[in-house]
């Protein structure tokens, strides 16, 4: 069954494996556990969510390396603008170490191991270190089904508000189209006013060109007249001097 035929069976029947960390004090958190997914299942579900393509044999005899494929896959999944600042954190580490060589993979490792424990804690999986570096298979399939589930449940839910979304996608768009025909009548009348003005305008125009024409033209008279004037006291002062 694929994710979409799965959720819609459990519209009618949701039977969730119990959280992780849900065991009484003094027991192992998977002791109350009961894997709802077959290593096959859970290939098939890492496979469609696209969070890792994996085979059931290697989800039965898991590695270190295995593991952590598939936990980068799901941090990705879950949180995919996260900010990778491991290089930082590296290098700040490093700094306050001896041979710093030999811890680089190390620190790396618990930065890791960090981000995935705080994910998988917020839907109650309760990661170990170990699970990172000596994956059991039943520990490893049962956090997996634990992760499917929830990833299943929030689908479902997902898919019960999707309604209200469409309503408020509906409204909002309902809303903006409104706004963009009042802008579009408004435009219209704009456009009607200004082709009633367009005579008026014309005119004034026309006044201002003949305006500008005419100061041209005083202004011209006066440079001559100026000339005019400067030629007259010359001969003025020229007829001074001779007498």
């Amino acid at each position: 069954l694929s994710v979409s035929q799965r959720l819609a069976g459990r519209r009618s029947n949701k039977k969730f494996p119990l959280p992780l960390g849900g065991a009484r004090d003094g027991e192992d958190p998977m002791s109350n556990y009961s894997p709802d997914f077959t290593p096959q299942q859970i290939a098939a579900y890492l496979a469609e969510y696209g969070i890792a393509t994996v085979s059931a044999e290697e989800i039965v005899r898991p590695t270190g390396d295995f593991v952590c494929c598939i936990y980068a896959g799901l941090l990705s999944f879950l949180d995919p603008l996260g900010n990778d600042d491991d290089e930082h954190i590296d290098f700040d580490a490093l700094d306050v170490v001896e041979n710093p060589d030999y811890h680089s993979e190390s620190i790396r490792i618990s930065n890791f191991y960090r981000k995935i424990r705080i994910i998988l804690a917020s839907i109650k999986v309760e990661l170990e270190l170990r699970d990172l570096l000596r994956p059991d298979p039943v520990r490893t399939v049962a956090i997996l089904s634990t992760v499917l589930n929830f990833l299943m449940y929030r689908d479902e839910k997902l898919a019960n508000l999707q309604p209200f979304v469409d309503q408020c996608n509906y409204d909002r768009q309902s809303e903006l189209e409104a706004k963009i025909a009042e802008l579009k009548r408004e435009f219209v009348e704009h456009e009607i006013a200004c082709e009633k003005e367009k005579p008026v305008v014309q005119e004034l125009e026309a006044e201002v060109r003949v305006l500008k024409q005419t100061i041209l033209d005083r202004n011209k008279e006066q440079a001559g007249l100026q000339t005019h004037y400067k030629r007259i006291k010359e001969k003025i002062d020229a007829t001074n001097n001779k007498v």
